[in-house]
């Protein structure tokens, strides 16, 4: 698991593991919200987990966009690279959206199985649409 860190780029595999965590908590504290019966804080903390995970994807294609341009430039400055060398730099570049995308598959997963669970406990409720704070 370290060496995929390291290759994937610190820069970014590092933050993306922080969100990773990010994801796991903010589900952890939506089952304890629900179980404690307090639906607007889960319906909040619900849509961060699903935000979270979208964010880790396009964090992961930025990853991917810089390195591939990096490739590029030292291949253009070689003059001349074997194809060997390209599908490994390519290969390489593709661990961190790979990465930021598992995020969001399991933060995907996770959001639906709770939101089921809200519309469950609170019909009447919608989890995305935030609670009235009244008026200013």
């Amino acid at each position: 698991m370290i060496d995929f860190l390291i290759r994937g780029g610190i820069i970014f595999t590092l933050p993306l593991t922080f969100l990773a965590l990010a994801v796991l908590v903010l589900a952890g504290r939506t089952i304890a919200l629900l179980a404690a019966d307090r639906s607007a804080p889960a319906a909040r903390t619900l849509a961060l987990l699903l935000h979270f995970g979208i964010f880790s994807f396009v964090f992961g294609l930025l990853g991917q966009g810089i390195s591939l341009y990096q490739m590029v430039t030292a291949i253009e400055g070689a003059g001349g690279v074997s194809p060997a060398i390209v599908a490994g730099g390519l290969r390489v570049s593709f661990i961190v959206p790979l990465f930021g995308l598992s995020i969001l598959a399991v933060s995907l997963l996770l959001w639906i199985g709770l939101r089921i669970w809200h519309e469950r406990m609170y019909p009447d409720v919608s989890p995305m649409i935030a609670p009235d704070r009244g008026s200013l």
